[in-house]
Formats: structure tokens, sequence, C-alpha cells
């Protein structure tokens, strides 16, 4: 971290968006006041340097975090036995939940229950994905 950066409201506001902090996240992090962030970054206020500090270590850890999890995970190829859960698998086809869900009960998507639970399996996913979203019985 670079002890003498000064940083102003704006950037304080772009770098909270890019990691994707809300300005409540940001003042519990960096143990100031909420109304210290809002201000600072509306520019009514200027912060002191140990604020700043604070505030700019707060953001640093955040980025260090998102870093870190943006590591690729296995493929699901390494890991065929794998269950998935609905919100997993919505979240790999970057749709919502409830459409998993409908999916799955109306047999759109290769799903196995587990008692009350839906999962999915892993390689099957994949495999549905590779078939352009359709069931072998489908072509």
């Amino acid at each position: 971290m670079e002890e003498n950066r000064i940083l102003t409201g704006a950037e304080v506001r772009k770098r909270r968006h890019y990691v994707g902090m809300t300005q409540r996240a940001l003042a519990a992090s960096a143990n100031v006041s909420l109304s210290t962030v809002e201000a600072l970054e509306l520019g009514k206020r200027s912060a002191r340097e140990t604020t700043l500090a604070k505030l700019l270590w707060a953001l640093d850890r955040q980025e260090a975090v998102l870093t870190a999890s943006a590591t690729p995970a296995a493929p699901a190829a390494s890991q065929p036995d794998k269950l998935l859960r609905v919100e997993d698998v919505a979240a790999r086809l970057d749709v919502p939940t409830s459409w998993v869900y409908h999916a799955a009960k109306e047999q759109l998507i290769p799903s196995v229950r587990v008692g009350y639970y839906v999962r999915f399996r892993a390689a099957d996913i994949e495999e549905w994905i590779a078939q352009g979203g359709r069931s072998a019985g489908d072509a």
C-alpha cells in the first residue's frame, strides 16, 4: 500500500464501485462513520489523512479478496460426480433461479432429486450446455 497517496472523494467512489462495496460496507470495513464516507464522496468534506488511509486499506483488502476469489475453479469435467445447487446452475447459465427450478420440473435440464432438494450433476450440465441446451432425446 502506498503510504503517501491521497484520494479524492471521486477516487474513493470509483474504487468502491470497482470492488463492489456499498458506502455502508466501506464505512464498516474502514471503521469510519457512514456520514464521513457519504460527505467525502460528495465532496462536501475533506477527510483527515488517517481516515483516507483507513478507506484505502479497506478498499485494497476488498480488492485482494476479489482477486483471490477470481482464480478459476477446477472445471466440472474434473469433478464429474460433483452435485451443484440451483444457485450454482443459475449462476453458470446466467439465468434466474426460478428458471432453473422450472426447467428441472419440466425436465428441460438434467437434474437429480435428493429427497426434497433438486441437484444437478456438473458433468450433465456441461454436456447439456455443449449440446446447446437440449436433452439427448431432443436431437
